[in-house]
């Protein structure tokens, strides 16, 4: 996908989302769906993005399952759907025949790299082995400070079914190195911690669960990691949760593609910029340090800053005005936008939504030189009042070359007749 967005406010929830006309090698227009709704009992729908499929099994498949086993229980809430559908995928009738060892080659590939990136270049043989134990130590610390996936396997459950020989090959081709035993039991390690904590590998999916339960009075959204199996275990974890539940609680607008689009449209600056900002900042403050800072650390003025070194301070001082940044961008610009998407009826909130979508996989195209081939937006409504709606038809939005082609062949058509 190259874009999807949720637009909640009081009266409804707006699902937008770019169907890839790459997905599955089909032509646009024929792609695969990534939006389902979850009616009629449930007034809900189920959004994915990545990967077109789970252990080999589309997800329209899944939907489907779920919807014919499950979908016939009216749920209290979103969560307690989303909670129902991710207990789905860790069915025995969906795993993944390649799922008998826990070795995950991709993901212990993907740690790898990391480690070999962090590995200084130069060293002499001597000292390489102990560098290497020293990096995996600091590698497996920096593993764990992630939250562990709930319903995790044990060390003793995890390490019993690993396949040693696939993990030796692997880590002698990506170090270079002959892989001792101890540096192999760190490496066992490093694939443990890396496929039981909440560490995405870069092939992970999205689900999306949108809507209302029968005892709520305003959308929610709840947000999942599908990541693959380890055996019997499916990665897969709650990202994030949304709701306007709250008489204080504003209107939302959520991009699950990431694209920073949406950021520069709410915030009024793009992500980039953003960095940049921070990284001018904290030079100017670098090259005027000497008279902002003291000898022995302390700010300019009286601050004192106790036994804190200059960069800590210096580092204080970047976060600190960074903060009342983004404190007034939010301020001038980001509340007053979501206040007034407060107020907009279920029309406007599909344009809007469209719009967003429209304008992200424009900038995908621009940024990333990706194929254009007219894709198809999704869109659906769901409110308290009317359910689940798909928004018309899937609405083809199509480049300015097919705009442009299209008013030049008419003129070409219009011509000869004017000069008659």
């Amino acid at each position: 996908m190259t874009a999807q967005f949720a637009i909640l406010n009081r009266e409804a929830i707006v699902l937008a989302a770019d169907r890839d006309p790459s997905a599955n090698g089909k032509e646009a227009g024929t792609n695969s769906r990534s939006m389902f709704s979850l009616g009629p009992r449930n007034q809900m729908a189920i959004m994915v993005w990545g990967k077109d499929n789970f252990a080999g099994v589309p997800w329209t498949m899944l939907v489907d399952t779920f919807k014919a086993e499950a979908g016939r229980k009216s749920f209290k809430t979103v969560a307690d759907c989303g909670t129902a559908f991710m207990q789905l995928l860790k069915d025995k009738r969906f795993r993944s025949d390649g799922a008998a060892t826990t070795t995950d080659p991709k993901l212990i590939l993907h740690n790898l790299e990391k480690l070999c990136s962090e590995l200084p270049e130069g060293v002499a043989t001597s000292d390489a082995e102990q560098i290497r134990r020293l990096a995996c130590a600091d590698f497996i610390a920096d593993l764990r400070n992630h939250e562990q996936i709930p319903g995790a396997p044990s060390p003793a459950q995890f390490l019993s079914k690993i396949n040693r020989g696939l993990l030796r090959n692997l880590a002698k081709a990506m170090l270079g190195a002959k892989i001792t035993p101890t540096l192999l039991k760190q490496i066992e390690w490093i694939s443990f911690e890396a496929a039981t904590r909440k560490i995405a590998s870069g092939s992970e999916s999205g689900i999306i669960i949108a809507g209302y339960g029968h005892t709520e009075h305003f959308p929610s959204v709840q947000e999942y990691i599908i990541d693959g199996q380890c055996g019997n275990f499916t990665r897969s974890w709650l990202r994030d949760r949304h709701s306007i539940d709250g008489a204080s609680a504003r209107s939302q607008i959520l991009d699950f593609s990431a694209s920073g689009g949406l950021q520069t449209i709410i915030s009024g600056i793009a992500p980039a910029y953003v960095s940049f900002i921070g990284e001018a900042y904290f030079e100017l403050i670098d090259k005027t340090s000497n008279y902002a800072l003291g000898a022995n650390g302390s700010l300019a003025g009286g601050a004192v800053s106790g036994q804190k070194s200059e960069c800590q301070t210096k580092s204080e001082l970047l976060q600190e005005t960074l903060d009342d940044l983004i404190r007034l961008r939010n301020k001038m610009f980001t509340i007053k936008l979501l206040d007034h998407i407060g107020n907009l009826s279920k029309v406007d909130l599909v344009d809007l939504a469209l719009t967003l979508v429209e304008s992200a996989s424009l900038m995908t195209r621009i940024f990333f030189s990706t194929e254009w081939n007219g894709n198809l937006v999704d869109l659906a409504v769901i409110s308290k009042e009317d359910g689940f709606v798909w928004a018309g038809q899937p609405i083809a939005h199509k480049s300015l070359e097919c705009a442009f082609a299209s008013e030049s062949s008419r003129a070409s058509t219009v011509a000869p007749n004017s000069a008659a």
